[in-house]
């Protein structure tokens, strides 16, 4: 199982060069990886998530294994330009900005 939006990209599927195993075939998507974590727990499959979302503790019967793969997927800092901001928005707006070059 992978996020809903993993399929939509190609991330961990066709795209993957058969250095790195191939292309892997996914039989389901989840939206919220809490529900998919109580499949994984029936012992209906694997569930593909980001560190930290799922509930990995000794009681949870669960565990999470890093996968030796690197991603990348674009992000965006979308925002009106011309909505009134405070302070805080407009020191964020321009840290952004130093740090990312826009």
């Amino acid at each position: 199982m992978v996020p809903e939006g993993y399929r939509e990209t190609g991330l961990l599927g066709d795209e993957r060069p058969t250095s790195e195993g191939g292309r892997l075939d996914f039989v389901t998507t989840f939206g919220l990886t809490f529900n998919a974590t109580r499949l994984v727990a029936a012992g209906m499959g694997y569930a593909v998530c980001l560190a930290g979302l799922a509930d990995v503790s000794a009681d949870s019967g669960l565990a999470f294994v890093p996968l030796d793969v690197r991603l990348d997927m674009p992000s965006y800092l979308v925002w009106k330009p011309f909505q009134l901001r405070t302070r805080a928005c407009e020191a964020f707006l321009e840290r952004m900005r130093e740090a990312y070059n826009a």
